[in-house]
């Protein structure tokens, strides 16, 4: 549960330094744009360490899933109505960057963690 915390914290950090929709963004990069998935994904990187160095890029954001997808459960569980997956509201035209990030800040004071 503590990873999970420090994982949700990190990626709503990254996502309050750059924010997009359609497509992970900068992931791997600790500035630029981010959606809501690929700040999990960079959280999982930073925390877990670069050990999928050997894999294609393709294939290491598929073997990482594993790192963040407890993550994206918690996260998931805070949707709006209407909503099942986190990258559809992440990428909803009327969902904005405030949006998003109160999604993790639920999830942060849920898990126990501070926004």
């Amino acid at each position: 549960m503590a990873f999970d915390v420090e994982l949700v914290q990190v990626a709503r950090d990254r996502i309050d330094r750059g924010w997009q929709k359609q497509g992970y963004g900068d992931w791997n990069l600790p500035n630029g744009d981010v959606c809501a998935v690929g700040a999990l994904a960079y959280a999982a990187k930073m925390l877990r360490g670069n050990r999928y160095s050997d894999y294609e890029p393709a294939m290491m954001e598929l073997a990482r899933y594993s790192d963040y997808e407890p993550a994206m459960m918690e996260l998931a569980r805070f949707l709006p109505a209407g909503f099942t997956r986190i990258f559809e509201f992440n990428d909803h035209p009327d969902t904005t960057k405030q949006d998003v990030l109160d999604l993790f800040d639920k999830a942060l004071a849920d898990l126990g963690g501070l926004a």
